[in-house]
């Protein structure tokens, strides 16, 4: 599937890339960031975690004064992106979705409207499971900007700046991925994951106050480890806390959990706990 035959989803039609060009310049998330998105997995021909995304897409509008639709629904969602992925033949493949709400208009900073556009894309992706990668991730702290904590902090607003560079960062450094600051010192997350650290029983990671997203993977570890008896703790991270613990993810819906082998001078040698909620993910994407 090239850009000349793709097909999108542009506020509820099916169209091309050619009928959508003017987007592409012409609006507030290219102008300003003005805009939500939600990354989707399409796995198995399941859709997967989507009442999760649209509920968190829903409670993020009003933080941003955007105008919900009445019909932004689970069940409008999941028709919309069927008809995508029939329409790119992705009905017997895997796929990336991304759905991008943005304020209508074009303007200054001040918005014409707070009613607002859509716009689905699907791209294929290779695997069917989450997969661990098997020489685990080499990771480290980006502290070149450290991350305010505010309002907009949880949300996945279309501005990244802060993850874009921490991942010029990581490549510049030879690492397979950064830690993100916030402005307290602390470890939030990494540059497109929420990060879990392993203690005994215990799993823990930063809270939302600490100005991570709200991750939809993260809502999906809470689960597993309270239907698996283990302790979910939320807490404040340091260096110290990862250096100190048995193991060390971080987790995105695309990609899943993956285990960090090495943070800093810290090499982890275990992984089952980590490898456990791939394993239990991986049976909600075979059903």
């Amino acid at each position: 599937m090239n850009n000349t035959t793709k097909k999108y989803i542009y506020n509820g039609e099916i169209v091309t890339a050619a009928q959508i060009i003017d987007i592409a310049f012409n609006n507030r998330a290219f102008r300003f960031g003005d805009a939500l998105f939600e990354t989707i997995r399409y796995s198995n021909k399941n859709i997967l975690f989507l009442a999760d995304h649209i509920l968190r897409l829903k409670l993020s509008m009003p933080v941003l004064k955007m105008k919900t639709p009445s019909y932004f629904s689970f069940e409008y969602f999941l028709n919309k992106i069927s008809d995508l992925i029939y329409a790119n033949d992705l009905q017997h493949k895997n796929a990336r979705i991304r759905l991008t709400v943005f304020r209508k208009g074009s303007g200054v900073y001040y918005p014409e409207t707070n009613e607002v556009d859509y716009l689905i894309e699907a791209d294929e992706i290779e695997n069917t499971y989450y997969l661990s990668p098997s020489n685990g991730l080499v990771v480290d702290l980006f502290k070149d900007i450290f991350k305010p904590i505010n309002r907009l902090s949880n949300l996945k607003t279309g501005n990244a700046l802060i993850y874009i560079l921490a991942a010029i960062n990581r490549d510049a450094l030879r690492l397979d991925d950064c830690f993100i600051v916030n402005e307290k010192g602390h470890i939030c997350e990494a540059t497109s994951s929420n990060v879990f650290a392993i203690k005994g029983n215990m799993v823990m990671t930063p809270p939302l106050t600490e100005g991570c997203v709200s991750g939809i993977l993260r809502n999906q570890i809470k689960r597993i480890t309270e239907n698996k008896k283990l302790l979910f703790i939320e807490k404040l991270f340091t260096s110290h806390t990862l250096i100190d613990a048995d193991e060390v993810f971080i987790t995105n819906t695309i990609q899943g959990p993956q285990w960090i082998r090495q943070f800093q001078s810290r090499i982890y040698e275990k992984k089952s706990i980590t490898q456990l909620f791939v394993e239990t993910l991986n049976e909600i994407i075979a059903q």
